[in-house]
């Protein structure tokens, strides 16, 4: 996905060409059983690296940013005050 976020997903449908039909329309759910898997998977380091971010983002968070926030001002009444 690009820099531009969901916004851009389908701006390759909207600047084609005037005869192409939108993914959701020119789908055929009777074509899956003629689909076959591609003979080129990525390289394992490749594939696995989206879940190592994700862990390691989840671990920083846990072992260095969370325990360095203040939240004792969320006592106070105007916040709704603790029991």
């Amino acid at each position: 996905m690009r820099a531009g976020g969901v916004g851009g997903c389908g701006k390759g449908i909207r600047t084609g060409s005037a005869n192409a039909q939108p993914v959701s329309q020119s789908f055929d759910p009777a074509e899956i059983e003629h689909g076959q898997f591609d003979a080129h998977l990525p390289p394992f380091g490749i594939a696995i690296a989206p879940l190592v971010v994700v862990v390691r983002a989840s671990f920083a968070m846990n072992m260095i940013a969370w325990p360095r926030i203040d939240p004792s001002y969320l006592a106070d009444a105007r916040w709704g005050g603790t029991l």
